[in-house]
């Protein structure tokens, strides 16, 4: 119930604050907060308007906003800690995520997310790295069929791999730095015709996490 009253207050401050934006077919928003150990929630705001408040490993969305241009900016106890433009178009899917760099750093990165027909039997899979971790490979693998894996190497911060359609079906994803592993998903079930967003967030190893968005297309 929080969650729901959450996302229509920040959806109706968002649309009353968009800079040249109609209420046509517009975009989808999603919002992730993934920096640890702040000492209080975050506060959004958008276009200056207080929206939300929430805190680490917390999203609000998917949101339907109008075409047009937002500047999101996040406080901590009434203090700017970071902010960036968003452009929404229509049909557009997107995801801005609050997280740290490499170097600890505080970030605002925004991601357009591939909302096309998924075929039958498939599921689509994006994988983005956003914690204050050092490069990773990554190595997924279909859990029922070990001969189904892929792999890639030198994922850093901000970067993402995908997005590729793969048979659904249970699959593991883990993560190295060399030839140690170093995090592991555990089994994920990727459902026919789903598109799953996963994000690397925190801070390695303390609060590091896995984050999933599903997508539907």
């Amino acid at each position: 119930m929080k969650r729901s009253f959450l996302s229509v207050v920040l959806l109706a401050g968002l649309i009353a604050f968009a800079s040249g934006a109609e209420a046509q077919e517009g975009g989808s928003l999603f919002v992730i907060h993934g920096i640890p150990d702040l000492p209080a929630e975050v506060d959004v705001y958008a276009n200056g308007a207080y929206v939300a408040t929430f805190d680490f490993g917390e999203s609000l969305g998917p949101l339907n906003l109008p075409a047009g241009d937002y500047y999101l900016e996040a406080k901590l106890l009434d203090l700017p800690v970071l902010s960036g433009n968003a452009t929404i178009m229509d049909g557009g899917d997107y995801t801005a995520v609050a997280h740290l760099t490499e170097m600890g750093g505080y970030k605002l990165s925004l991601y357009e997310n591939d909302n096309s027909a998924i075929r039958d039997t498939r599921t689509r899979l994006t994988v983005r790295h956003n914690a204050e971790a050092p490069t990773v490979d990554l190595r997924v693998s279909r859990s029922k069929n070990l001969n189904e894996r892929f792999a890639i190497s030198g994922l850093s911060n901000t970067d993402q791999t995908g997005p590729v359609d793969i048979i659904w079906g249970p699959y593991t994803a883990d993560l190295y730095v060399g030839d140690t592993m170093v995090f592991s998903s555990g089994q994920v079930d990727l459902m026919d015709k789903n598109a799953y967003i996963v994000y690397a967030i925190g801070s390695f190893p303390e609060t590091f996490q896995f984050f999933y968005q599903v997508v539907t297309p």
